[in-house]
């Protein structure tokens, strides 16, 4: 995905840090006791929706050099495949749209089910599965030129408009080393 992230028109912010969560495993030991489930990636995802939602102006992209602001927050998220037999490929995306508008126990259902289902190979986003047998099937080369096309049509306003309205995705979260099980 480093292609995606290159100037000038690169609205994305990279975050890495360090966070003590030992309140947040209390509070999810708390929810789990309840009965509702709720991982430490649910709730960072959680926090993200609530966030953008809150400060609507830092829910943009950069599309055909102008700042389009977008109406909901919508989280893609690695899930791993590899131990998926028979699937082709080690890694697929779950996306969850409308984030800024679910509860936290909602946000971790809705991601459970997505993520199962791209682990199942039934993804709830096919354009995601199409582009990741593709990157599997075409020489790198080939497949980082495609990359390049898609995102230069995701940048010009009539087809950046038409992609947000597909996938829904504003931001990323990715918890290196440990994508969701």
């Amino acid at each position: 995905m480093v292609w995606w992230f290159r100037p000038p028109s690169n609205p994305f912010v990279t975050v890495n840090f360090e966070v003590d969560a030992t309140e947040a495993r209390v509070y999810l030991a708390k929810l789990a006791a309840a009965g509702v489930r709720v991982t430490l990636n649910h709730l960072v995802a959680g926090c993200i929706g609530y966030t953008l939602g809150q400060h609507p102006y830092a829910n943009a992209r950069v599309i055909g050099q102008r700042i389009v602001q977008l109406p909901h927050v919508g989280i893609a998220m690695p899930v791993n495949l590899l131990d998926k037999a028979g699937l082709g490929r080690e890694l697929s995306m779950a996306v969850v749209a409308n984030v800024d508008q679910l509860s936290l126990a909602s946000l971790a259902e809705i991601t459970s089910k997505t993520l199962h289902a791209e682990r199942d190979g039934q993804s709830k986003t096919p354009l995601i599965k199409q582009m990741l047998d593709l990157g599997n099937s075409v020489p790198h080369t080939f497949f980082k030129s495609f990359l390049r096309v898609v995102d230069l049509a995701a940048n010009t306003p009539y087809i950046g408009d038409i992609a947000y309205r597909h996938f829904g995705v504003t931001t990323a979260l990715s918890n290196v080393g440990a994508t969701l099980k």
